[in-house]
């Protein structure tokens, strides 16, 4: 299922969600509550450096994830 909705947010998409880079982009986890099962919900499209800095920020943290990720998103800006 992953590899479907992988490919569904690749098509749809053409940027990373918080720093509008077209290169090297990530489908990212928010959460791994669905992991195998998951749906749009469950993840979001960022570029290899983006997806690295939030898992940097979140290391320790995980039940964190899908928080700190809207926050890095939101305040890239």
């Amino acid at each position: 299922m992953y590899k479907w909705i992988r490919e569904t947010v690749l098509r749809k998409e053409t940027k990373c969600k918080a720093c509008k880079s077209r290169e090297k982009l990530v489908v990212h986890h928010l959460n791994y509550k669905n992991k195998g099962f998951e749906t749009s919900k469950d993840v979001l499209l960022l570029c290899e450096e983006c997806h690295n800095q939030i898992h940097r920020l979140v290391k320790g943290y995980d039940d964190d994830l899908e928080r700190i990720t809207w926050l890095y998103v939101r305040n890239k800006f």
